[in-house]
């Protein structure tokens, strides 16, 4: 792989994480909302966001932690992007497990969150859930591939 490749694919899983613990932290994670109707109209919604809404502490840990697994792919990735030499295998490779850690952990929240919600009316996934979904998993696939270029990778 050149050398501009390589730089490339770092640009591109920056870009992806930037992008995801972006809307991961400033976006709403997912929603619900009831209705019912008993001599006038009630409604009962909740959000669960980053820092606020109905996740509590708990949504604030497991986002954040998310969030965190992005941010140090943004870390790796820059790094790689500005450097003249080429990063370590075992530094790709960490990346590449942070990027893998926020798409399991992500997908687990997102079936959680589904099973909690499933007798409301109307429940939804947001952008800070599509969005770190998305980043994370095409940081993951960039990752991946420069960890084949590796000049330290074990052999296969």
């Amino acid at each position: 792989m050149s050398e501009n490749q390589q730089k490339n694919l770092f640009m591109g899983s920056l870009i992806s994480s930037v992008i995801g613990a972006a809307l991961l932290i400033f976006g709403e994670f997912a929603g619900w909302y009831d209705y019912w109707y008993s001599g006038g109209h009630f409604y009962e919604w909740g959000y669960v966001y980053f820092i606020s809404g109905e996740g509590g502490f708990g949504a604030t840990i497991l986002i954040g932690s998310f969030a965190a697994a992005h941010l140090y792919c943004v870390f790796v990735s820059y790094q790689g992007f500005t450097t003249k030499e080429q990063l370590s295998y075992s530094t790709v490779h960490r990346a590449t497990l942070a990027s893998l850690f926020a798409i399991v952990g992500i997908t687990i929240s997102g079936l959680i969150f589904v099973i909690a919600v499933s007798g409301n009316d109307d429940w939804w996934f947001s952008e800070g859930f599509y969005g770190g979904l998305i980043g994370a998993l095409l940081t993951y696939l960039m990752f991946r591939k420069q960890e084949e270029y590796c000049l330290d990778a074990p052999a296969k």
